[in-house]
C-alpha cells in the first residue's frame, strides 16, 4: 500500500510511519515542497494522509490570527488539487477540537460541529479546519475520506517553542524552568491522548473502507488540570505549586471529545496511561532542552 504523508516531520506525522513500517511511505514536508506554492504533480498513491498545517498554541493564535486562516486555506486548496489529481482510494485529514463551538460544556459528539460560534482564542484555526472538512465533502464520489478530530494529544515529539507548545508540553517546560505558578483553579476537565495511541488510531482508519465522515480521536476520559499537573510535578521534581485560584481563567468546565464512534469504527486497545505518558514526555523535553543548551 502506497501512502503519501503530508506534514511528515510534524508532531503527528512523525509518529505514523514507525507504526506501519511495511507500508510504502512517501514522506513529504515543507522542504520537499511548499504546500502554499506547489504547482507540480504527484505520482499515484493509494492513500493520502494530510497532517500538514500552520498552527500552534495559544500564543501563536494571538500573534498570527487571520494569517492562520489565510495560510491554511492556501495549503488546503493545494491538498485538494493534489487529491483530485492523484485520485487515491482515500484521503485522511487531521483536524482538532477547535473546529467545535466554544460554548460546549460536556462530552462533545461529532454532530455538534457547526452548532455555535468558535471560541475566540481559536476561532481562526476553527474556521480553517472547518474549511478543510468542507473541501472533503466536495470530493468526487470515487475518492473516500476521513476527517479525524484530535483531542489534546501529548507525548514525545511535543513542540518546545513557546509559540507552538500546547498544554502538556507548555506545563512541563514551565516546571523545568522553575516556574510553578499556574492559572485558574485546576478544576477544568480535559481529555489527553498519548501520541502513539493517536497515531495508531489514524493508521487503523487507513486500514478500513472509507466512512466519508468526521470522527473524534480521543481517550474519551476526562482529567482535571490538577490531576494532570500531579505527574508533571512528580517527574520534573517540582514540590510547590502556586495557583491563581481565579475561576475566570479555567475556561469551559468540561471539554471531552466523545470517542464512542472511534471505538465502534476501529476497535479498542490498551491506551497509554497518563502517568507513563507524562514520564515519557518529561524525559523527551528534558533531553531536548539539554541537547539545545
Amino acid at each position: 500500500m502506497k501512502i503519501l504523508l503530508l506534514g511528515a516531520t510534524g508532531y503527528v506525522g512523525a509518529s505514523l510511519a514507525a507504526l506501519r513500517p511495511h507500508w510504502e511511505w512517501t514522506l513529504c514536508n515543507s522542504t520537499t515542497f511548499d504546500l502554499i506554492n506547489f504547482t507540480g504533480e504527484i505520482d499515484y498513491h493509494d492513500i493520502i494522509i494530510n497532517c500538514a498545517g500552520w498552527y500552534g498554541g495559544l500564543p501563536f493564535n494571538k500573534m498570527h490570527r487571520e494569517q492562520i486562516m489565510v495560510k491554511n486555506a492556501q495549503m488546503f486548496a493545494t491538498v485538494d488539487r493534489i487529491t483530485r489529481q492523484v485520485k487515491p482510494k482515500k484521503v485522511i485529514s487531521i483536524g482538532s477540537g477547535c473546529v467545535y463551538p466554544g460554548n460546549l460544556k460536556d462530552n462533545i459528539t461529532e454532530e455538534q460541529i457547526g452548532t455555535g460560534p468558535y471560541h475566540d482564542s481559536v476561532k481562526y484555526s476553527g474556521v480553517a479546519k472547518k474549511l478543510e472538512l468542507d473541501l472533503l465533502h466536495q470530493l468526487p464520489d470515487t475518492i473516500g475520506w476521513e476527517f479525524l478530530i484530535l483531542c489534546n494529544v501529548y507525548g514525545p515529539g511535543e513542540h518546545t517553542s513557546p509559540e507552538k507548545s500546547h498544554v502538556v508540553g507548555g506545563l512541563i517546560q514551565k516546571f523545568l524552568s522553575g516556574n510553578a505558578t499556574l492559572l485558574g483553579t485546576g478544576t477544568g476537565i480535559r481529555d489527553f491522548f498519548y501520541i502513539k495511541d493517536a497515531a495508531e488510531a489514524i493508521c487503523r482508519f487507513v486500514e478500513i473502507p472509507a466512512t466519508n465522515s468526521h470522527t473524534n480521536i480521543s481517550s474519551g476520559k476526562g482529567t482535571t488540570i490538577k490531576d494532570l499537573v500531579k505527574p508533571i510535578a512528580k517527574y520534573t521534581n517540582t514540590t510547590e505549586l502556586k495557583w491563581s485560584n481565579n475561576p475566570s481563567e479555567d475556561g469551559v468546565p468540561i471539554k471531552i471529545l466523545d470517542n464512542k464512534k472511534m471505538q465502534s469504527t476501529i476497535g479498542t486497545w490498551s491506551y497509554c496511561g497518563l502517568d507513563l505518558g507524562i514520564k515519557n514526555t518529561v524525559d523527551y523535553i528534558r533531553g531536548t532542552i539539554n541537547t539545545v543548551s
